[in-house]
């Protein structure tokens, strides 16, 4: 029985093999490449290696460079187990995920090939970390979506879904254009004063929009009724949008997310910024106010985040069949590459309109 378990093991590993191979190269050459040899046959070449060095390093200050390897080569290790899982269950991308790894592939290299290479990274290399990225994320729904083998009961999903997300109305005003005090100094004495004026009138429109919340909260006034009288229906720059916000969401200030989050069902408030040079109204409703058509839109998300754990958990286990021998000079090597490339070159130029793009 375990030779049987061993040769299929080998065999899953011998296929997914070729997604390392190095056509046109001696021995020697694939070996001064490779970062590390699992099961004395399979070799994680240094390009894909160092991309996850790079990621390591640059989000974890401080750490020794032997803890960076280490978890370079643990990240590498989930890379090729996720290969190996999708080559034993038979699972491919299909023509329109290779189409999209494909052109989202050539999009981003074109910002920030430069960079990647110059740590040791090819086009190539970053081909099979996106395709590997789908893959992980293919094997993720087939485990744990409905009918998967792992799959996660929909009340917990949910239940993830009411701790994580908030349903809201809102609209938004922008008051006046913000100047810092160096634009204001350069301001003819006209200008200076047309400023101010907005100003003035801006702080009435703030107090107009601020007591609305008192309105509808004491039941004078609905959201749209509140609208209507600050808008008289002829502001065009502002309406009323209806959106669901989560806990990590980008779109709106930091300050406004966590106070959705705060606010009972049923509430309305005012966000603005210390100079008041806009404002939103927000007015929180129920999740479940239009039946489930919410927690449709968002439920891939929802299971995106109640798996992850589980996920990892798996592949980190799928790991423990592999024997992996480190080449430590060539680790070293990579480690020395990242760290000399100057990370302002983590920028990428638009070949198209030169407009500069930056990864967060």
């Amino acid at each position: 029985m375990k030779n049987n378990i061993f040769s299929k093991i080998t065999a899953i590993i011998l296929a997914v093999a070729v997604l390392f191979s190095l056509t046109g190269c001696s021995r020697a050459q694939k070996e001064e490449k490779s970062v590390l040899t699992v099961n004395n046959q399979t070799e994680i070449p240094s390009g894909i290696f160092t991309y996850f060095l790079n990621m390591e390093y640059y989000s974890n200050t401080g750490l020794s460079d032997s803890d960076y390897i280490d978890r370079a080569t643990n990240d590498s290790l989930k890379y090729l187990a996720v290969n190996s899982k999708a080559a034993e269950k038979n699972m491919t991308l299909s023509q329109s995920e290779k189409y999209k790894v494909s052109a989202e592939t050539n999009a981003l290299w074109r910002y920030y090939g430069k960079y990647l290479e110059n740590i040791g990274v090819t086009k190539d290399d970053y081909f099979k970390i996106r395709q590997y990225e789908t893959m992980r994320e293919k094997i993720r729904f087939a485990l744990f979506d409905k009918g998967g083998s792992e799959a996660i009961n929909e009340n917990y999903v949910k239940e993830y879904f009411k701790e994580n997300y908030c349903a809201v109305k809102y609209f938004y005003r922008d008051l006046y254009d913000l100047s810092t005090q160096a634009q204001i100094d350069n301001m003819t004495d006209e200008a200076k004063k047309a400023y101010e004026q907005r100003k003035k009138d801006a702080e009435e429109q703030y107090k107009s929009i601020s007591n609305l919340a008192t309105y509808v909260n004491s039941g004078i006034y609905t959201v749209d009724e509140a609208y209507m009288a600050v808008t008289g229906n002829v502001d065009k720059g502002v309406k009323v949008n209806t959106t669901i916000i989560s806990k990590n969401d980008a779109d709106f200030p930091a300050e406004l997310v966590a106070a959705v989050f705060k606010q009972a069902q049923g509430s309305a408030f005012i966000i603005t910024n210390s100079e008041k040079s806009y404002i939103y109204f927000i007015y929180k409703i129920g999740l479940f106010d239009e039946g489930n058509s919410y927690y449709d839109k968002y439920r891939k998300e929802c299971l995106i985040g109640v798996s992850e754990n589980y996920l990892e958990n798996d592949i980190s286990s799928w790991t423990k069949s592999f024997d992996a021998v480190r080449h430590t000079n060539v680790c070293s090597d990579c480690l020395n590459n990242v760290k000399g490339v100057d990370r302002s070159l983590f920028v990428g130029t638009d070949r198209y309109t030169f407009s500069p793009i930056e990864i967060k």
